[in-house]
């Protein structure tokens, strides 16, 4: 019994060297596939870019309008106006950092 367990053993560890031509063409099939998913979303969030300024403009007044506001004052509502505003400001500030590297990209082409 245990020859043919050391001998089930060693057909299942060999036959890994059946599967390494499959993996092989598995990962080299991926890197066009990522190349043009990174390319796709590179494109898409530049595009966002401009959107992405006049939405954060528009939060800010929408923040300074409520905070001008006198009455009543809902600390919960706010907090969350609050959050969704840094929310947008770090995008932002992302997709300007983003923009940036991508003129120094093109001006050393």
């Amino acid at each position: 019994m245990e020859k043919l367990e050391t001998f089930i053993e060693k057909i299942i560890f060999a036959g890994r060297w059946f599967l390494a031509p499959l993996y092989l063409g598995l990962l080299l099939t991926l890197v066009p596939i990522l190349y043009r998913f990174f390319h796709s979303f590179w494109l898409m969030m530049t595009h966002v870019t401009e959107a992405t300024a006049a939405e954060i403009t528009l939060e800010v007044l929408e923040l300074l309008k409520d905070f001008m506001k006198e009455g009543t004052y809902d600390a919960n509502r706010e907090g969350w106006r609050i959050g969704i505003h840094m929310t947008f400001v770090i995008s932002g500030v992302l997709f300007a950092l983003m923009d940036n590297m991508a003129d120094r990209h093109k001006s050393e082409r």
